[in-house]
C-alpha cells in the first residue's frame, strides 16, 4: 500500500501528530483511526451533517475540488481551502496533508 503522512495542527499551527495516509483513505478515516484528536461530527463520516470542516494549510494544490455534495454542505461562502474531512482524500500526486481546525488541542 502507497502511504503518506497527514500532518495535524492546531489553528494556531502547534503540532498534534503525524498520521500515516494511505492513497483515496478520507481524511475523516485517519483521524478516527489515530484517536488522538477528537473530530467533530454526527453522522460519523457519511457527508450528511457537514461538522468535520478542516482547513488545508499545506497540500491543497495537489487535492481534487469538492464534489457537489461537498460543495453543498460547505457552502458557496467557505473558503476554498476549507474541506470536510469525511470527503477529503489524498490523490497520487501528493506526498503531504498539513490539516487544522479551530477546535483542535493537544492531549
Amino acid at each position: 500500500m502507497d502511504y503518506t503522512r497527514c500532518t495535524i495542527t492546531t489553528a494556531s499551527g502547534e503540532h498534534i501528530a503525524n498520521l500515516p495516509m494511505a492513497r483515496r483513505e478520507t481524511v475523516y478515516d485517519v483521524i478516527t483511526r489515530g484517536d488522538l484528536v477528537t473530530l467533530r461530527n454526527t453522522c460519523r463520516g457519511s457527508t450528511i451533517c457537514g461538522l468535520c470542516r478542516v482547513t488545508v494549510e499545506a497540500g491543497a494544490e495537489a487535492l481534487e475540488p469538492p464534489k457537489v455534495d461537498e460543495r453543498d454542505l460547505l457552502g458557496e461562502d467557505a473558503p476554498e481551502n476549507v474541506r470536510l474531512a469525511c470527503r477529503l482524500t489524498l490523490p497520487a500526486a501528493a506526498r503531504q496533508l498539513v490539516i487544522s481546525t479551530p477546535y483542535w488541542q493537544k492531549t
